[in-house]
């Protein structure tokens, strides 16, 4: 269901708190991010000014994936 998922406020909230690792990073088997803050500029940007319109939502799991993959990633290192 949608509201579980986090907003894109806490998203980005969780990227000035926490910064935005480097690149290249894959995102799945087909998709590298190479230029990982203009990712999440670029989609928090187009998120923002396409509210609510399901033809965006692509955009929103591309970034929920990435912020997943980051809070992995960060708690494997927090619990090494």
């Amino acid at each position: 269901m949608m509201s579980d998922l986090p907003s894109i406020g806490k998203i980005e909230r969780y990227f000035e708190d926490h910064g935005i690792p480097d690149g290249p990073i894959a995102l799945d088997k087909g998709t590298v991010i190479v230029d990982t803050k203009q990712f999440v500029f670029g989609h928090v940007t187009i998120l923002r000014a396409n509210k609510k319109k399901r033809r965006f939502l692509p955009y929103y799991n591309r970034l929920l994936k990435f912020y997943e993959l980051c809070l992995k990633n960060q708690r494997t290192k927090t619990s090494h």
